[in-house]
């Protein structure tokens, strides 16, 4: 009878080893879902024997994934059965979603692929609740976990464990406790500046304190937006570095989670307010688990929002120079000339660079005074940037190419760079010597094409000069100039009466209506923004291709519809298409585009929908364009 006892025990022992040894995996759905409220899907895998491909978590009617990329956490657990030890690997990864409304929430089979086999989960569903008071606890009231509540927050209910006759944990107490003080884990916003001008850069930082580290996951629930402010995000954080920092005289850790710069783009006072982001805290207890203790961590998902900040944006000093670019900071300006020789109906260059701090990616291209002789051809801009502290630093280079249409001495202009020096308080001034340039004859040709830009009509200056008669007839005859008749004389005042009142009229025409002009350019500066973004895309630099086409759908969309700067937002947008009588599918497609380039420079992209961002855009702009402004 001993020996059947111990023949079973130990056939036992063998089986539950195997069992624990084997690979699964498993999806975790939660108990209780709220309409409104972010909950967690986790896909755990078991044993993994081999590298894990990331799970994908297909798409769920009535729900939306916050975050493409899912959190990624390890643990080991250790069991001993009759003196052998076993240890289970589990590697978890967590997505976080948002229903819209109530639902019922049906996850299909999810393929996890471990050193090349296939593995499936079993299909589950749950309920999605209408929001109630204690959904509306979590969304509206204290973002701190209630200590009466413990349980409210977790994906699954621990006390189900406990009901089944275990033991009840035991806080290790110490820093491993529960935060329960406000004061204990908090967010705020830091600005490198609170009085700054107007497009002066700014750093923003959104930091997270915690009296001990207790943080597993942090998780935005969207990009941070800030009215009045362009927003140039910094390189993404991947992983959070703790810092021990001291707070009102309290030992703290504080990590910084978001950083940016802001360009404000009016004056007067600018609140920043943060978004919610959902923390996952944790706690370690110990287990009494038949004959041995084990450490286990408890976990509650909480909502933080960080606290607001405030900058002054002071005004531009009145007037500002004529020639002034829009470049705020401290910069320094030169000139060069890529060529030693100049023939006509060749191609040549100018290049000026201009090299500094401040917001070097947001001022203008300067004008050049080129000869009416020349055929001038729209600049290429090129920036190279780094941020520098809590200021952007960089150069940027602007490069001309000019054909000469005649032979002779010609001048390139002087170029006078005004920007504005926030260390002074004063524009300042830099003069770039131009160019004195001789042409020579070059190659007879109806025109010289340079391809990848726009030329500018020229206007010829030498019209006194007459070209050769060829094939007269008769030489010796006396020619007739019109210059002879008395009429010609007595046209001159009538033609020059005409010329200056036609001047005045077109110089009023011009100067009252500067809207309707900015308007009617607004899709040909579109498209040529649009081109220099083609050009990223195509070189695969998708940082810079989002960048571009972002700014050059702002920029389109305050000119035509006649938006102020300032007051930029996604609202402003939707009014003014409406007013036009936009369709609703043409203002959504305009809205998504924005959000799909904000998106994009705040997290990592790849070339995975760049292109149909690409051909979206140039389709908004033709059909804006058919409405009637």
């Amino acid at each position: 009878m001993i020996r059947k006892a111990y023949i079973l025990i130990v056939f036992l022992v063998c089986a539950v080893t195997t069992v624990l040894a084997q690979t699964s995996v498993d999806v975790s759905v939660p108990r209780k879902a709220y309409a409104g409220t972010p909950f967690s899907i986790t896909i755990e895998v078991t044993n993994p024997d081999g590298a894990i491909s990331t799970p994908i978590l297909p798409e769920l009617q009535g729900c939306r994934v916050l975050m493409d990329n899912p959190s990624v956490s390890t643990s080991h657990q250790t069991y001993i059965f009759n003196g052998n030890r076993q240890t289970i690997q589990m590697k978890s990864y967590t997505f976080t979603v948002l229903a819209e409304a109530e639902t019922v929430v049906k996850v299909p089979s999810i393929i996890v692929n471990i050193g090349g086999k296939e593995f499936s989960t079993q299909p589950k569903q749950f309920t999605v609740s209408a929001p109630d008071a204690n959904s509306g606890r979590r969304n509206n009231q204290s973002p701190f976990p209630d200590p009466n509540d413990f349980f409210g927050g977790f994906p699954f209910d621990e006390r189900d464990y406990y009901d089944q006759g275990q033991s009840q944990p035991q806080n290790t107490g110490g820093r491993d406790s529960f935060h329960d003080n406000p004061n204990d884990l908090f967010m705020k916003i830091h600005v490198s500046a609170n009085s700054v001008y107007e497009q002066q850069p700014v750093r923003c930082d959104i930091k997270v304190y915690s009296t001990a580290q207790q943080i597993e996951n942090i998780t935005a629930t969207g990009l941070p937006t800030f009215d009045g402010c362009l927003i140039e995000p910094l390189d993404q954080i991947q992983n959070i570095q703790w810092r021990e920092e001291t707070v009102n005289g309290r030992k703290m850790y504080s990590a910084v989670i978001y950083s940016a710069l802001l360009y404000p783009q009016r004056t007067g006072e600018i609140e920043l307010k943060g978004l919610d982001y959902n923390l996952t805290i944790y706690r370690e207890v110990v287990v009494q688990d038949f004959m041995f203790n084990r450490v286990y961590p408890e976990r509650k998902e909480i909502v933080l929002r960080p606290s607001d900040a405030k900058i002054n944006v002071k005004p531009l000093p009145e007037p500002r120079p004529v020639n002034f670019s829009g470049a705020v900071g401290q910069f320094n300006a030169n000139a060069e000339l890529l060529s030693s020789s100049f023939k006509t109906n060749e191609a040549s260059n100018v290049v000026y660079t201009f090299t500094g701090t401040g917001n070097i990616k947001f001022f203008n291209a300067p004008q050049i005074d080129f000869p009416n002789e020349f055929e001038v051809y729209e600049p290429n801009v090129t920036t190279s940037a780094r941020v520098a502290g809590s200021n952007m630093t960089g150069t940027q280079t602007v490069e001309y190419t000019f054909v000469p249409q005649s032979v002779g001495d010609f001048h390139i202009g002087d170029l006078n760079f005004v920007y504005f020096n926030p260390s002074t308080g004063q524009y300042e001034t830099q003069i770039v010597q131009g160019f004195d340039i001789s042409v020579a004859q070059g190659a007879s040709v109806s025109s010289a094409a340079v391809p990848g830009v726009n030329k500018r009509d020229i206007q010829a200056k030498n019209t006194d000069i007459r070209h050769i008669m060829m094939g007269a007839d008769n030489i010796a005859e006396r020619p007739s100039y019109i210059a002879q008749k008395s009429w010609y004389w007595a046209a001159y005042p009538i033609t020059l009466a005409f010329f200056v009142i036609g001047m005045f009229a077109y110089g009023r025409a011009r100067h009252a209506n500067p809207d309707g002009r900015r308007v009617k350019a607004a899709g040909k500066v579109a498209r040529r923004s649009l081109s220099k973004a083609g050009k990223y895309l195509r070189a695969k630099q998708y940082d810079d291709y989002y960048a571009e086409l972002l700014r050059a759908m702002q920029e389109y969309l305050i000119s035509k519809l006649s938006l102020p700067a300032s007051q930029f937002s996604r609202e402003k947008v939707i009014d003014a298409l409406q007013s036009l009588g936009a369709s609703d599918e043409l203002i959504k497609q305009t809205v998504n585009i924005i959000d799909d380039c904000e998106m994009a420079r705040y997290s990592p992209q790849t070339s995975g929908g760049a292109e149909s961002i690409y051909e979206s855009a140039r389709g908004v702009i033709d059909e804006i364009e058919r409405l009637k402004v």
